[in-house]
């Protein structure tokens, strides 16, 4: 753990149960956000699989066929 991590942990034992729930609520959206908007330019730049590939990867787990993952397109 880096010197920044665990003056961050030691700053946050500090705080009251509330202010920690509450943190962790605020971070937890922020990474939500954070991988929406990834998401987001994924798509803008075409990184994207067909549902019908992977479906087709999905239904074939577990057989003796079973395919690649597929790429994006």
């Amino acid at each position: 753990m880096t010197k920044l991590m665990q003056q961050a942990m030691s700053a946050i034992a500090t705080l009251s149960d509330e202010h920690q729930d509450e943190l962790a609520r605020h971070l937890m959206e922020e990474a939500k956000r954070l991988a929406i908007a990834e998401g987001l330019a994924d798509v803008e730049a075409g990184r994207v699989i067909s549902h019908e590939d992977m479906t087709a990867w999905l239904e074939s787990w577990g057989t003796e066929n079973e395919l690649p993952p597929p790429a994006c397109k």
